[in-house]
């Protein structure tokens, strides 16, 4: 599918206006560039990583999205990084995150919040009220809270918890890659490899005890919530140390990382407490998967 055609098809879904839709047919070279960056040989990778990080660093356009849902136009950030373009075609181009049509939920926890594009496409599209996004990369900081004030607009109580999501807590070493996306947490004391900007430590707490420290009652995210997690591979523990962040939400979109037989395992005793919708895998991502799942009735 040609840039072009994309565009048509994001003006299609969200009322786009002339001047939104022409900023986007501009940014054309930047996302030709996106494509050198993560598939082109080793001369347009390098042209595509010096554009980044030296011309386009820090440099946003924003694109007013018509919600359906609010019946208004929402002004959206688009950073031009090639981690937050890949978020934002994935999540607001492509609908990654669509929900089955019976979903209706009305609060979201959202851990591994990244920027927030994901909170903003859920408030955008469904009667979110609440959201609790916990993100523990700091370098992300200042855009979630700009991508915070922009959910707050449409009327949903959001707060940030910045560290991460953990079944026992604990002090973790959060490890810093370029890609924001690929950033990870580990134990205090773990060493990183190559490739990583360096690592800091970060506040690892329980689920009920990022709801207390931000002001939330110890119900506020029961009945009719939508559990987001994409935690790089800490939902194991959180499984097995802190079941009821699973068991409470009443809809499940999770990333579940590692090899398939440690995902089957994951699958199998999750399914105890949540009905399996549907696994996605990729032949891009061969150890990760998205799974969807909802509360178990009796």
């Amino acid at each position: 599918m040609s840039y072009f055609t994309e565009v048509k098809k994001l003006e299609a879904a969200y009322a786009l206006k002339p001047l939104d839709r022409a900023k986007l047919l501009a940014l054309y070279p930047v996302f030709k560039l996106h494509y050198w960056f993560d598939h082109g040989t080793a001369l347009r990778k390098a042209v595509a990583r010096f554009a980044f990080e030296s011309i386009l660093k820090g440099v946003a356009v924003r694109i007013a999205l018509f919600s359906t849902f609010h019946r208004k136009y929402v002004r959206v950030p688009l950073w031009l990084v090639p981690d937050h373009l890949t978020s934002f075609r994935e999540i607001f181009w492509y609908h990654g995150y669509a929900l089955d049509p019976g979903w209706k939920p009305t609060s979201l926890i959202d851990a591994g919040a990244n920027i927030g594009y994901a909170s903003l496409y859920f408030a955008f599209h469904h009667p979110i009220r609440s959201i609790l996004a916990i993100e523990a990369n700091p370098r992300l900081f200042a855009k979630l809270g700009e991508i915070a004030r922009v959910i707050s607009g449409l009327g949903v109580d959001i707060r940030v918890a910045k560290g991460a999501l953990v079944g026992i807590p604990r002090k973790l070493l959060f490890q810093i890659r370029s890609n924001s996306r690929d950033s990870s947490v580990g134990a205090s004391g773990d060493s990183f490899g190559s490739g990583s900007l360096g690592a800091i430590e970060v506040d690892g707490r329980r689920l009920a005890d990022w709801k207390s420290s931000l002001g939330f009652k110890p119900d506020e995210f029961s009945g009719e919530c939508l559990l987001k997690i994409d935690v790089e591979g800490s939902e194991y523990e959180i499984l097995e140390q802190d079941p009821e962040v699973f068991r409470g939400p009443a809809y499940l979109i999770g990333e579940i990382h590692g090899e398939q037989a440690r995902r089957d395992g994951f699958a199998a005793e999750l399914s105890s407490q949540v009905s399996i919708s549907k696994r996605i895998t990729t032949p891009a991502c061969a150890t990760v998967e998205v799974l969807y799942g909802y509360r178990r009735v009796g």
